[in-house]
């Protein structure tokens, strides 16, 4: 995904030199932006693993006690 990006930040980073902003500023803009990026993905991964975790959790707790609730009313 990241390989994606790259071209645009190319093309920023080729205007940015033109117009005379520094090499490192520009380096730091884009370290702050893969930085934020990745925390966010980060954060949104937790998020659908503890939502996926939780449904997993409720339906093999509900199907289990529908097992065993079939089995011991024989």
């Amino acid at each position: 995904m990241r390989v994606i990006e790259t071209r645009p930040h190319s093309r920023q980073q080729f205007r940015n030199s033109k117009r005379g902003v520094k090499q490192k500023t520009i380096m730091l803009q884009f370290l702050i932006e893969a930085v934020i990026i990745s925390m966010l993905d980060g954060i949104i991964g937790i998020l659908f693993g503890a939502g996926g975790s939780e449904t997993i959790t409720q339906y093999v707790v509900a199907t289990t006690f529908n097992v065993l609730g079939d089995f011991h009313s024989r």
